[in-house]
């Protein structure tokens, strides 16, 4: 089983996607060149975000091909203010209208809103009290009871969604002395943070966008 994964983020993906294959699908390993794949590998190529990633998509098209051996062709992005299905269904148009007959199966990993958000559905991370720091995001949402994809944004935030969802983790692991930055992810990365996002899937509705990936991965395993 052999993986192409093309990333949105320049940074958190990069980092992030290959710990958690590590930890979900145990058998592949990594490889740093696209024409290096052999047997349970995966290669990462990172866009530089979106609308750039649809650019990519053409490269990663001929590279693949012309390996010959790659089995899924993963595209990983967010939907920001987009609907899950209306983002995949853009870049499986963006895909197909390429008109090159893909030799690797399409799966298009659509992050609700953003990768943070996902990161958010950690319960044993969310603050004892919503004192402190924590205290104007944890008043406005609540994302231990309430779904993570489903939390907008206050009118007193001037950025996206998507940079709340961000600045909401941050202190939300802040509060239990943790640190997060897009370039420094790595407090999200380990098998316990992991362990208890597929607890909050496997127990509610909630992140289903999440789900996609974990559905997806126990496919990978066979």
């Amino acid at each position: 089983m052999n993986l192409y994964l093309l990333v949105e983020g320049s940074r958190t993906e990069k980092e992030v996607y290959p710990r958690w294959l590590s930890i979900l699908v145990p058998a592949l390993t990594q490889v740093y060149d696209p024409f290096g794949v052999e047997s349970d590998n995966f290669y990462v190529f990172s866009s530089n975000g979106y609308p750039g990633i649809k650019g990519d998509i053409h490269a990663s098209v001929l590279d693949i091909n012309k390996a010959g051996n790659y089995d899924y062709f993963l595209i990983c992005l967010d939907s920001d203010d987009s609907g899950t299905e209306e983002k995949r269904e853009e870049i499986e148009l963006a895909v197909h209208s390429l008109n090159i007959s893909l030799s690797a199966k399409l799966a298009v990993i659509v992050q609700c809103k953003c990768i943070e958000t996902w990161f958010l559905g950690n319960r044993k991370k969310y603050p004892y009290n919503i004192g402190g720091e924590f205290f104007p995001y944890g008043k406005f949402y609540n994302v231990l009871k309430n779904n993570p994809e489903a939390m907008e944004k206050p009118r007193w935030f001037t950025g996206s969604a998507s940079q709340f969802h961000a600045l909401y983790l941050k202190k939300m692991l802040a509060w239990h002395g943790g640190h997060y930055t897009k370039k420094n992810p790595y407090s999200v990365c380990s098998k316990f943070y992991v362990d208890e996002l597929q607890k909050r899937i496997n127990n509610t509705m909630h992140l289903r966008s999440l789900k996609y990936f974990f559905d997806l991965c126990n496919t990978l395993k066979g």
